[in-house]
């Protein structure tokens, strides 16, 4: 179906300061773009970028500020799920990083457009191809398809926006990935099976890296092909050109670690690992954590949680170190706890800087609370969410309530679940963990795919053991190894090379490990 030639669309890129090399490289594959009428870069009135004006593209300073309050509230919802189209907190999806609904909206205005294509400014893989896809989806029915995706890897497709849409996510500061995750006051089928939804090669769907330039790591990815042989290249021929390397953007560092401050704990119930083993190490450091988070920094994408089996918010001195991690410059800072804390450490929660607080509530009732926790405490955690739901600044941080799924807590998963999607847009329900035997397993049923695969954990995440030891991951709760923090993860690379060669049995633990399959 022919667009009606009064329909135009724009391709809006917003530019904040990032290299103009992959700029100049994104904006060369969108001018390929068959139905994209305009390029537009938008960017601070105080802020152009060095690009040539032609007949297609066209600079856009916005009135006023580029970006809403909220937008480090939606970057930080995607740095623990950067390489996935979606699956950020509340949804985030990879076009939320780029987007500037407001002066979006104000560039479709002043063209006359009714249509936008939401690209990053480094994204210099964009399919032209893909693009055209959407947009064509989009516009056969623009009153009905008001937005149109792939399920591209990050930075090889953008998204066809309407207007109205565009105009109702800026009046309400919303991201454009909580359309398409499920919600229950809303419920409806996965739009991925829907009109919306362009259906693409399963190579380009499935492909486990970020083509966007915005970290060193994917930058190397990215260049792994020359420029001017990348340029004509598909998605489809990207991808299996990139695909034997995207594991390897991780061999200098890992992308996500866990920092364990201490193994205390206010709780000890059945579910709690320290109720069926002594774990018992000395408390990290200030100087120790300062040191560590110095080192991890040098990787400007690496997301740091403080958590492993101790609650962060029981070492004597958490606000200190989360204050170094802050002044370390870390990516992002994500805190795991049981949140059993008075009003003043509420206050200090939502002034330190923090990305997001997981809370192990367990539970959706006092009685299941207090069997699995072994604590009356349930009622007091309730009342702190809802403290820092009311007193976190522009949707910081974020408030993730946890259940570990078990046969005492599996019937109220349905309600837990709801209850936090509609308060605090996102819940996590997990698996038990056996700590590699050192605990029974509480698991309701098996949930291992039957064929095993390398566990990605040990591709891209490190765990870091209270007393400075490099663990050999999350479910190694025994002692670790001493050593050079760098070497420690050139031992955990080798140790997936063994699983990617199938040599599960090559650490005894692994042989027997159940979580292997977690993204």
């Amino acid at each position: 179906m022919i667009r009606s030639t009064s329909c135009k669309v724009i391709a809006a890129v917003a530019c904040r300061g990032g290299d103009e090399q992959m700029l100049a490289r994104t904006l060369a594959r969108l001018d390929r773009c068959r139905h994209v009428d305009r390029i537009v870069v938008l960017h601070a009135p105080s802020a152009a970028p060095q690009v040539v004006e032609s007949d297609k593209v066209k600079l856009f300073a916005a009135a006023g500020e580029l970006d809403d309050a909220v937008r480090p509230a939606r970057l930080a919802a995607r740095r623990w799920s950067s390489t996935g189209w979606r699956g950020g907190i509340a949804g985030a999806s990879v076009w939320d990083e780029p987007l500037a609904a407001g002066a979006t909206v104000q560039a479709l205005d002043a063209m006359g457009a009714s249509a936008a294509l939401i690209v990053g400014e480094d994204w210099p893989l964009v399919d032209p191809a893909l693009c055209d896809a959407v947009l064509e989806r989009h516009l056969q029915q623009p009153d009905v398809l008001k937005l149109v995706f792939t399920q591209a890897a990050p930075g090889l497709c953008g998204i066809a926006v309407g207007r109205e849409l565009l105009a109702e996510l800026r009046d309400k500061q919303a991201m454009i990935g909580s359309l398409l995750m499920y919600n229950p006051r809303v419920p409806q089928g996965d739009p991925i099976g829907k009109d919306p939804c362009v259906q693409i090669e399963p190579a380009v769907r499935d492909f486990r890296g970020r083509l966007i330039a915005d970290s060193p790591r994917w930058r190397r990815l990215i260049e792994t092909i020359d420029p001017a042989e990348a340029h004509e290249l598909d998605a489809a021929a990207i991808v299996e050109r990139l695909a034997p390397h995207v594991t390897d953007v991780h061999d200098q560092s890992p992308a996500q670690v866990t920092v364990e401050l201490n193994t205390t704990r206010q709780v000890e119930g059945p579910i709690v690992p320290q109720h069926h083993a002594a774990i018992v190490r000395p408390d990290m450091t200030v100087e120790q954590a300062r040191e560590l988070f110095e080192q991890l920094a040098e990787s400007p994408d690496t997301a740091v949680t403080l958590g492993g089996l101790g609650d962060p918010l029981c070492h004597p001195q958490w606000f200190d170190i989360v204050s170094a991690a802050h002044d370390a410059g870390l990516a992002g800072l994500h805190i795991e706890t049981d949140l059993i804390v008075n009003t003043e450490v509420l206050e200090q929660l939502v002034d330190s800087h923090i990305d997001v607080i997981s809370v192990r509530l367990n539970a959706d009732s006092a009685p299941i609370y207090q069997k699995l926790m072994g604590a009356d405490q349930f009622d007091t955690v309730l009342r702190n969410i809802e403290w820092l739901l009311n007193h976190r600044r522009n949707g910081l941080p974020w408030i993730v309530p946890r259940m570990i799924k078990t046969a005492d807590n599996v019937h109220e998963l349905e309600s837990f679940f709801d209850r936090w999607m509609y308060f605090c847009g996102h819940a996590v329900i997990e698996s038990p963990s056996t700590g590699c035997g050192a605990m029974p397993d509480l698991s309701v049923l098996p949930l291992a795919p039957p064929r095993r695969y390398a566990c990605r954990q040990l591709a891209h995440r490190m765990s870091v053991h209270s007393n400075g030891a490099v663990a050999t991951c999350d479910q190694h709760w025994a002692s670790a190894p001493d050593g050079d923090l760098r070497e420690r993860w050139q031992s955990l690379r080798s140790l997936y090379d063994q699983h990617a060669r199938g040599r599960f049995e090559a650490y005894a633990p692994c042989a027997g490990c159940s979580q292997w399959y977690r993204p």
